[in-house]
């Protein structure tokens, strides 16, 4: 059973196959056009799926959802330094301070003493604790609408294949 649900960059129809078999669309590991890229399609999820996470932090709460990031990593894990949020969030070190400084001006991140450590840490204010307890159930509330299309075994098996497509593209990273 096959529905053909729209067209891919390739301008062949992008097709929603039931056989475990089958192939949804062209070739993943041997691709014949951009469209079928895995970098491609995972970042059009991306933007697909992000653009109402996108609307909720930026229209409600007024931060960039690359803003909302890092608050959440200081409210989930602590205070940290910049380094230690670029390792976390994998952003590019300028990036981070860029919008460490701009949560600052809002209020949401507050710089710590240094209390014998070489950088002094980041931490979340509590206007920022209060962004994360506000912010996260509606962010939560996306995925779980997005992850509707699954079965509990197919989203364990989506988080495992994300895990060893990670792992791989930081080895092709490396090389």
């Amino acid at each position: 059973m096959h529905a053909v649900v729209g067209t891919i960059g390739c301008g062949r129809p992008y097709v929603l196959n039931s056989n475990p078999g089958g192939h949804a669309i062209g070739s993943l590991k041997n691709p014949t056009c951009h469209a079928e890229l895995l970098n491609y399609q995972l970042k059009h999820l991306v933007n697909l799926g992000g653009a109402p996470a996108i609307r909720v932090c930026e229209g409600g709460f007024g931060v960039a959802r690359s803003e909302w990031r890092m608050v959440a990593a200081l409210v989930e894990h602590g205070p940290a330094t910049v380094g230690e949020l670029v390792e976390a969030t994998r952003m590019e070190g300028a990036r981070v301070s860029r919008l460490l400084a701009s949560l600052q001006g809002k209020g949401f991140v507050q710089r710590l003493p240094a209390g014998g450590r070489s950088r002094a840490p980041l931490a979340a204010t509590a206007s920022g604790e209060k962004l994360y307890r506000e912010l996260f159930p509606r962010l939560a509330a996306i995925n779980r609408r997005l992850m509707e299309v699954l079965d509990e075994n197919e989203a364990r098996v989506l988080q495992d294949l994300l895990a060893r497509l990670t792992a791989r593209a930081e080895a092709v990273h490396a090389e």
